[in-house]
């Protein structure tokens, strides 16, 4: 028989060899499968859960991921489609991350900037809100945020005494000011360069020394009714009820307002859930967010694509939010959020 011939050992081997590379390599691939349909499915039953009309603990958290759940759902779809092409059945994988990403997406479309004409801002004043974290030492960042942007409305939410003497620099530009002081996460202070009125501090929930800052701006004629505040973090069922409570509150009192009307705080929820819904149909308030972009403002340590929308502005139907914007890092865990607001009719001149 001649050396290398068709029954020769090292065809043989070759073959052996072969058969043996390609089994480990399928058995290999076959492992994948599993796991991504596993990955495929939770994404596509916590994407759908989320829309559940409740206020459960679990449904409300799982609720304010979604622009993560569509770049995951993204990232699985494009996957599922490589290891295809290498052999791996990922079919029902495949279909789930769409389904998943299709869902998340119908959610994220308003969202969407527009790129619309820009509004005039003639009338216009602008509001600020920053949750600058109790245990935060960069003072400077927060004073220069508040020089550079020169809103005529600024609200910090978690200031403690020292952070009430390290903000006070901002007298010289806003000759009005209302704080309440908290040794931890619910301190607030005020500044504002048009004459406050009817300032109160008022607790929503009974029995929780949780404070919100409800007062009256005159400006160019019209008055226009404040609420600040600071919900709960929902992080247990407890928790989760005071919020909501809390939320109910003040969507109460926005209700029986006359004109005008603004929140403008850390409400602790985002667009997508449940209790946020409830709170600005129960209001009366708009979300700006839609159509100007996800504008995340919390997360810790994370980049942006991490975090989520839980700082607010929101106005009610007699005013009109021109621009939305996140503003730099001030050395805490959210971001500053920063709004033009302009009537959307003439003022109504008070007597």
């Amino acid at each position: 028989m001649k050396k290398g011939g068709l029954g020769s050992p090292p065809f043989f081997c070759r073959n052996i060899r072969y058969s043996m590379r390609l089994h480990s390599k399928n058995a290999k691939m076959m492992k994948l499968e599993r796991p991504i349909f596993i990955c495929a499915a939770l994404l596509l039953i916590v994407s759908a859960s989320a829309f559940l009309p409740t206020n459960n603990l679990i449904i409300d958290l799982l609720s304010h991921f979604r622009f993560q759940y569509f770049g995951a759902a993204i990232i699985g779809f494009v996957t599922c489609l490589l290891i295809m092409c290498m052999g791996t059945r990922a079919k029902w994988a495949t279909n789930m991350f769409l389904g998943a990403a299709v869902i998340n997406g119908l959610v994220l479309w308003s969202y969407l900037p527009t790129g619309g004409a820009q509004a005039s801002t003639r009338g216009s004043f602008k509001v600020a809100v920053a949750n600058i974290l109790t245990a935060n030492r960069d003072h400077n960042a927060v004073l220069s945020f508040a020089r550079k942007e020169n809103p005529d409305l600024l609200v910090l939410i978690e200031t403690n005494d020292r952070w009430v003497q390290a903000m006070s620099p901002l007298n010289e530009i806003y000759p009005y000011k209302l704080f309440v002081s908290r040794a931890q996460h619910f301190g607030m202070m005020v500044f504002s360069k048009n004459s406050i009125k009817a300032a109160e501090t008022r607790y929503f929930l009974k029995n929780q020394n949780i404070p919100s800052l409800l007062f009256e701006l005159s400006i160019k004629g019209q008055t226009y009714h404040i609420a600040a505040i600071h919900a709960l973090p929902p992080v247990g069922i407890e928790r989760l009820r005071l919020r909501n409570a809390h939320l109910q509150a003040v969507a109460n009192w926005v209700s029986s307002r006359p004109g005008p009307t603004l929140v403008a705080g850390d409400l602790n929820t985002t667009p997508f859930s449940h209790a946020y819904k409830q709170f600005l149909e129960t209001a009366g308030l708009n979300d700006p967010r839609k159509n100007r972009g996800f504008l995340p403002t919390w997360g810790p340590f994370s980049p942006s694509q991490l975090r989520i929308p839980i700082d607010h502005i929101l106005p009610t139907s007699g005013l009109d939010i021109t621009s939305l914007t996140v503003g730099p890092d001030i050395g805490s865990d959210h971001r500053p959020l920063v709004a033009v607001i302009k009537p959307t009719s003439p003022p109504q001149i008070q007597k």
